[in-house]
């Protein structure tokens, strides 16, 4: 098969996907966030050096912050803290 067979053939199936799809719509239900404690503003949820945690969608005239609660957020293990060297 040569490559411009080959395009061709791929170019032919994305349009008929999209021609099959183009009718489809998609539902994302995302779940509800917090207020703002600070502005009552809708908060989204960011990820910082620390791990995630909800922001002020009106940032940065609010810097509303609120922490992810443990049992729902997506944290890893704590990072391990590198000891200081002391010279001898």
């Amino acid at each position: 098969m040569t490559l411009d067979t080959f395009i061709a053939k791929q170019s032919a199936w994305v349009a008929q996907l999209v021609q099959q799809y183009s009718g489809t719509t998609l539902a994302i239900k995302l779940p509800p966030s917090p207020s703002c404690p600070q502005c009552g503003g809708q908060m989204r949820q960011r990820t910082g050096k620390s791990g995630a945690f909800w922001s002020c969608g009106r940032y940065p005239d609010c810097k509303g912050t609120l922490p992810i609660d443990s049992s729902t957020g997506k944290r890893g293990a704590p990072r391990k803290q590198q000891a200081s060297r002391k010279a001898s």
